[in-house]
């Protein structure tokens, strides 16, 4: 896999500072010509979706990883982040929520629609007696290629705060059709 980095692309929201690292994602975009864009975070988000709108990428998903309302921007800021992702809802095939509260809290503020959203379990720490870790040579985290989720029954699942194998079912439940 090839990573580039956009050097221009900063944290800081500058609308007129921002334009070049759209404009170099959009002409990237172009040369590679993916079938699919996967973005994360608020400003790489925004910048990367739009930019696979202009550049004609056929499929577009997006990953929440935090709730809109947990105090990472300031009240302004927050209202004007949801009025966007109202607006980069509308041009991206599928949501990403990292748990269920994430995507409630998505949805109560008008983002997306139901359908849209997938879930995602929230992750745990990887444990660093697991097969696989390794301390990573830039910081004191832990990479695993094992899964780091706990399993005292064998099932595919987290015995942390979601529950067990049973949360993608309770997850899901308030979306379920009607029963005919």
């Amino acid at each position: 896999m090839l990573v580039r980095r956009v050097p221009t692309l900063g944290r800081a929201v500058r609308p007129t500072d921002d334009l070049r690292p759209l404009s170099a994602l959009v002409a990237a975009l172009r040369r590679f010509r993916p079938h699919i864009v996967h973005t994360h975070t608020a400003k790489a988000g925004a910048l990367g979706r739009a930019a696979a709108v202009l550049a004609r990428v056929p499929a577009r998903v997006h990953t929440f990883h935090v709730h809109l309302r947990q105090g990472y921007f300031s009240p302004a800021k927050t209202r004007l982040v949801i009025q966007a992702e109202r607006g980069l809802a509308a041009v991206t095939d599928r949501l990403v929520a990292v748990g269920c509260s994430v995507r409630d809290d998505l949805l109560a503020a008008g983002i997306g629609r139901p359908g849209q959203y997938a879930v995602v379990p929230p992750g745990t720490t990887p444990r660093p007696h697991l097969p696989g870790a390794r301390r990573h040579a830039s910081s004191s985290a832990f990479r695993t290629t094992a899964s780091p989720w706990p399993r005292s029954d064998g099932s595919p699942g987290s015995s942390g705060p979601t529950g067990s194998w049973r949360w993608p079912a309770r997850c899901a439940a308030p979306f379920r059709p009607p029963d005919s």
